[in-house]
């Protein structure tokens, strides 16, 4: 037989638990209690069921027991309307279920995250376990992250992120997840959850506000990879691939025999040399792979370009590809082409921060903005929020009229509608 007794003694202590009788705040009388209806009980209410009397014998018993008192309909009074909880019982009933009051867990959960703190030392473990332990103590919730029943499912959570910080050498996800786990899938299971508490608690090298970076940049700045990450490059120059040691297998690439471009691997990144000989007049990184696709060098006016295909912030691969271009390229232009709104300009800056070459937005200027806002969408107020507190950065001092222009209009644009010419 189904304990509908035992569900209903549970909801009660739920609603106890969660109540200011619970913590001893409340100022007023009050009660806890049930409602009877097609939500806590559906079955009461299925006519082909045999649930109803076995509701009714079984609520009846807990009356008598001095338990609850059941409340029934003013109109119909052979239904349920609510139950009632005896609070004077409400010690007992935790031992007739064998039930742990929600303070005792709420200690064993403090003692946990205790260990843990002493255990997973790195930055961000030790901010998010100090935020967990500052809410138990003051008695507020922390279901979001940790399931009171089950504590101890938290620790695979903080050993990954815990890997996560401390990596210090490019490695795949599942390659991780070996490491680890000794299981090439866990991880993925906990990814999505340490991404949160990352974005929520920590920040990357590159900027303090992640929140616009995807979670697999986000692993990228750790060298964390899903799949190999590639950088894409095209327009006029030149290149070996092959360490010194491979003088004989080197392989040259002459980029203006490849219109379509060349993709070159995270891992191939540091085999690369430049030919200085074949001298670009101007370097551009593009935010947008369709943008990259559409760009010609020979549609340009300022001489030949060398373009590449960025795909957002500036990763260790990326800035060491980056970082190569501006060694064996001295003293020509670096420009970036991104979107018109908060995130391109943000990966504007990081360009420049990352990778300490002065890049110069193009595209992105008032002109650009007046010529394509009839293609835009709105901000929304994430937009809005992100692009006020650009305006207060040293940074955007330059770019101040046009994030304020923006603002008026309330509109962003997509680089992908924007044609350019250097």
């Amino acid at each position: 037989m189904k304990r509908y007794d035992e569900r209903l003694l549970h909801l009660l202590l739920d609603r106890y638990e969660n109540s200011l009788l619970y913590e001893e705040k409340n100022r007023v009388n009050i009660t806890i209690t049930v409602p009877i209806n097609k939500q806590t009980f559906p079955e009461y209410f299925d006519v082909t069921s045999l649930a109803y009397d076995a509701i009714h014998e079984q609520f009846y018993e807990l009356e008598a027991k001095g338990y609850i008192a059941l409340e029934w309909g003013k109109k119909k009074k052979h239904i349920l309307e609510k139950c009632v909880l005896n609070l004077s019982k409400v010690n007992e009933i935790y031992q007739v279920l064998s039930r742990q009051p929600k303070q005792e867990k709420a200690k064993k959960q403090l003692s946990l995250l205790e260990k843990y703190q002493s255990l997973y030392t790195s930055e961000i473990c030790q901010i998010f376990l100090h935020w967990l332990l500052e809410r138990l103590e003051k008695g507020e919730s922390i279901k979001e992250y940790c399931n009171i029943e089950k504590p101890q499912q938290l620790e695979p959570t903080l050993k990954l992120l815990t890997a996560i910080e401390n990596n210090q050498q490019e490695i795949f996800l599942r390659q991780l997840s070996i490491a680890v786990f000794h299981d090439s899938k866990v991880a993925e299971g906990e990814i999505k959850k340490v991404i949160g508490i990352i974005r929520r608690f920590g920040g990357t090298s590159y900027t303090e506000d992640i929140s616009n970076l995807s979670e697999e940049e986000i692993l990228a700045e750790y060298q964390i990879f899903r799949n190999p990450s590639w950088v894409m490059c095209k327009g006029y120059g030149a290149l070996w691939i092959g360490t010194e040691s491979e003088e004989d297998g080197k392989t040259y690439v002459n980029l203006e025999n490849l219109p379509g471009g060349l993709g070159i691997s995270n891992e191939d990144i540091e085999k690369i040399v430049w030919d200085t000989t074949i001298r670009p007049d101007y370097v551009i990184t593009i935010e947008n792979l369709t943008s990259f696709h559409t760009w010609k060098t020979e549609e340009k006016v300022q001489g030949k370009g060398l373009c590449l295909y960025l795909g957002g912030f500036a990763n260790t691969p990326r800035k060491h590809m980056l970082e190569k271009l501006y060694q064996a390229y001295q003293q020509i232009l670096f420009y970036h082409f991104g979107d018109m709104d908060a995130g391109g300009f943000l990966i504007w800056k990081n360009l420049c921060q990352a990778t300490c070459i002065p890049f110069q937005p193009i595209g992105m200027g008032m002109e650009t903005y007046e010529n394509y806002k009839h293609l835009g969408r709105p901000l929304t107020e994430h937009d809005k929020k992100q692009l006020q507190n650009m305006m207060e950065d040293p940074f955007f001092i330059h770019q101040k009229d046009v994030l304020e222009h923006m603002l008026l209009q309330g509109v962003k644009i997509e680089q992908e509608c924007v044609r350019i010419k250097v």
